[in-house]
């Protein structure tokens, strides 16, 4: 955050006095560096069952709200010739009730 152009040195300060902001991601003194994504980074990412069961599980739950809020509510309009509002507040209302079962309720 010191780096940024658009922070003066008095915001930089009060944001680490007052919020407790702190540079945690650079050394001090270092400057940031970034790789490309490589064959080898995606591998080694892959090679954790944990991140691929993470990966699964949010694919798993994205997918039906995805569904529900993009095609349904087409579907209901030109298939069922519902109105566009009826067929936007059931699509809607789907994926509100998918987002409490699986979420909320847990």
């Amino acid at each position: 955050m010191k780096d940024h152009p658009l922070i003066s040195q008095a915001e930089s300060n009060t944001s680490i006095e007052v919020v407790g902001l702190v540079n945690v991601d650079r050394v001090a003194g270092a400057k940031a560096t970034s790789s490309p994504l490589s064959w080898a980074g995606i591998k080694q990412l892959l090679s954790q069952r944990m991140l691929v069961g993470i990966y699964i599980g949010q694919f798993c739950i994205t997918t039906p709200d995805l569904l529900f809020i993009t095609w349904f509510p087409v579907y209901l309009v030109q298939a069922r010739h519902m109105s566009v509002l009826q067929g936007d507040l059931h699509g809607s209302g789907r994926a509100v009730r998918i987002q409490w079962n699986h979420v909320i309720k847990k």
